[in-house]
């Protein structure tokens, strides 16, 4: 710190004209962008230019802490291409602070843009945003640069390493003995242990319900549609068939002795220690390859009391799945390029990364997306070890694409996505042209709609944030003739009024790109779902039991409860975690829009280092923010949760200045301490003895 400190230009921090100019601006970005969005209705944005809003302390402390950024911002030294990068980032941070402002109270940015006064306040607010982003940024990059590092093997879990000198006796002595993964995933689960008690035997997503009905051969709907018929269609892929069945080991025999909680806690316990698993490999690599001490166990103690973690661990649902499944492909991505490639020439790694990318695709769908997409770029960036890259994205792929859904599908009986899955990007925008501009469709357009759509009920079922009571009413009878007319007609009427198509994506998007704690759907689960919660919300589950499909006696084996002796805890612990929705730093992880914004700075921070590497590492993490565009939900935590799982490890990466392997290394004596900030491949911390 006395090093960013002494870097700082003396004469400016003295200089009265500037410490004036900073309290100015500090106090007008924070009065003009309210620091928050929610205040922001019926076509005016959270501040006035003519009404003086009472000061408030919170208001006061923030302006003077703007204040003091601003000013030792001026004061820093001047880099170029440093400056540029922070402006650009913040420029486009301030765009997407206006658009949540405006989506978050309006369907339309027409009460917002209909006069010029309004149009110079929207500039004004942009404005503010953009000061305060480029102030928080610049100096963010120049305090990271500032960290200490430390050589690896100062790295220590609990501050207890391998006993050196005579064998200190006791349990203390034996777990500092265990390998660093292995510590780190028992003080993981021990900690997330209570979580597992009090939730037992799990929460339970409302849609797996639907995989529940698939397991026992019962026909089920999805998104207004019939997906299995319970005969010819045993299952259907619009909720992975790979989970269902994961699931189903455990499940289905559990049901059939009478004990279905005792299948569910077996499984959840499961899945619990497959997460703190991942997290503790991930960890682990940090630690082999890191060297910021308080930086890396501060990444581990999120991870561990942050109670985000733990209730997604505990979660039935093919979200939490993958996002574990994710952790562990990052993980590997990080292990290649930090290790130069090395690691792909050791066949149990090159296995286990086969094994994961196809556990990728397979638990969720867009995760063959994912992979397939970060294949080219790990190739050209890991080009000296091109054969054993194309065998660890190709081999699993191909499988996933062949084998698996081709052969395995047709085996058992598995329909594959319906397409409406992936085109409610297009059809929202349709919904919303017909609402907006339905006077200025063409005859010939109207009809190629009318092949695959209900025309007249179209308007009436556009949500803003919401593309499902849109694309559910597509006709299974649509053939491809039919979508390809009508992606004529989508064109041609979007060429005509291509601002109802730009409205549509911002108006269904906002809440994944706007930096605020209270604007998201969703958090952690807390229910344990069960037939007679889903049949309200089903109507057609109500029908499979009013004309007797599910016998009364599965409705009794349907019909779960928590043990009595947990109820009582159990909504106390719900209410207790619900409302770390609105603590500090406790929520940090949850809401979309902020996970979204973390994660990008720390792609930014190793853009300015110029720490490719690890630009392709985690490019991955950017991928899922993509699939949250194209989602049919706006702001949902269960779209942005891969990268909610892995933000901690990305911070970690970022600040804890992990370092690749020396190109020339030439794996000296083990015994040999390295120096700061070095490290050679397959050695752990724990493996250096002073």
């Amino acid at each position: 710190m006395d090093c960013f400190f002494s870097s700082l230009d003396r004469r400016v921090l003295k200089d009265r004209r500037l410490m004036v100019l900073s309290l100015l601006l500090g106090m007008g970005t924070v009065a003009v962008a309210g620091m928050g969005t929610a205040a922001a209705a019926d076509g005016e944005l959270p501040f006035s230019f003519t009404t003086v809003h009472p000061l408030r302390l919170q208001d006061l402390i923030a302006a003077l802490f703007a204040a003091a950024m601003f000013l030792v911002v001026f004061a820093l030294p001047k880099n170029t291409r440093e400056t540029a990068l922070c402006a650009v980032f913040a420029a486009v941070f301030a765009v997407c602070q206006w658009i949540g402002a405006v989506y978050s109270c309006s369907e339309t940015w027409d009460p917002f843009l209909c006069s010029k006064g309004k149009i110079l306040k929207g500039i004004v607010y942009i404005g503010a945003w953009l000061c305060l982003a480029f102030a928080a940024v610049r100096l963010l990059t120049a305090l990271l640069r500032l960290l200490p590092v430390f050589a690896p093997g100062e790295i220590r879990m609990g501050g207890a390493g391998r006993a050196s000198g005579p064998a200190a006796k006791g349990l203390r002595a034996r777990f500092a003995a265990l390998p660093l993964f292995v510590r780190a995933m028992l003080l993981l689960m021990l900690c997330w242990l209570p979580y597992y008690v009090v939730f037992w035997p799990g929460v339970i997503h409302d849609d797996f319900f639907t995989q529940i009905l698939q397991l026992l051969h019962l026909p089920t709907r999805f998104q207004g549609r019939q997906i299995t018929d319970g005969a010819a269609i045993l299952f259907s892929n619009d909720h992975p068939f790979l989970y269902t069945q994961l699931v189903g080991l455990f499940l289905r025999p559990a049901i059939n002795c009478g004990k279905p909680l005792i299948g569910i806690g077996i499984y959840t316990f499961l899945q619990m220690a497959g997460c703190a698993a991942a997290f503790s490999w991930f960890y682990a690599t940090l630690c082999e390859f890191g060297g910021a001490r308080g930086v890396l166990r501060a990444i581990f103690l999120v991870w561990a009391f942050f109670p985000t973690y733990p209730m997604f661990s505990i979660l039935i649902g093919g979200d939490a799945f993958f996002a574990i499944v994710f952790v562990l492909f990052v993980t590997v991505l990080v292990r290649i390029f930090c290790t130069r490639g090395k690691d792909l020439e050791h066949l149990p790694f090159l296995l286990a990364g086969v094994l994961i990318i196809f556990l990728l695709s397979a638990a969720k769908n867009q995760g063959v997306y994912i992979a397939a997409v970060t294949f080219p770029v790990v190739l050209i960036a890991g080009r000296r070890h091109r054969k054993q890259i194309l065998l660890l994205f190709l081999a699993p792929l191909l499988f996933y694409q062949f084998i698996y859904t081709g052969v395995i599908f047709d085996r058992c009986g598995v329909a594959p996505v319906g397409r409406q899955e992936g085109l409610s990007f297009f059809f929202q925008q349709t919904a919303r042209y017909l609402k907006y501009n339905g006077d200025d469709v063409l005859p010939e357009e109207k009809e190629a709609i009318s092949r695959i759509f209900p025309y007249d009920e179209l308007a009436d079922r556009y949500e803003p944030g919401l593309s499902d009571p849109v694309k559910s009413t597509l006709s299974p009878d649509a053939s491809d003739k039919d979508m390809q007319a009508y992606f004529r007609a989508w064109a041609s009427m979007g060429r005509r009024h291509p601002d109802t198509y730009l409205q549509a994506f911002l108006a269904n998007t906002w809440g994944y790109y706007i930096f605020d704690f209270g604007e998201y759907k969703g958090s952690m689960y807390f229910t344990l779902s069960n037939l007679e919660t889903y049949q309200k919300n089903r109507p057609w589950a109500k029908r499979l039991i009013e004309d007797g499909t599910i016998s009364p006696e599965l409705q009794k084996a349907l019909s779960w409860q928590p043990p009595k002796a947990l109820r009582g805890i159990r909504g106390k612990a719900k209410a207790a975690l619900e409302m770390t929705r609105n603590i500090p730093l406790l929520n940090l992880s949850q809401p979309p829009g902020v996970v979204f914004w973390l994660t990008l700075l720390c792609l930014l921070l190793f853009l300015l280092r110029r720490d490719w590497h690890f630009l392709w590492a985690f490019f991955p993490a950017f991928l899922v923010f993509g699939v949250c565009l194209l989602s049919p939900k706006n702001s949902s935590v269960r779209y942005s949760l891969p990268d909610c799982m892995l933000l901690p490890g990305l911070i970690g990466t970022c600040a804890g200045h992990v370092r690749r392997v020396p190109e020339n290394d030439t794996g000296r004596n083990e015994a040999e301490m390295p120096a700061a900030g070095e490290v050679r491949p397959g050695k752990t911390p724990l493996d250096y003895k002073k």
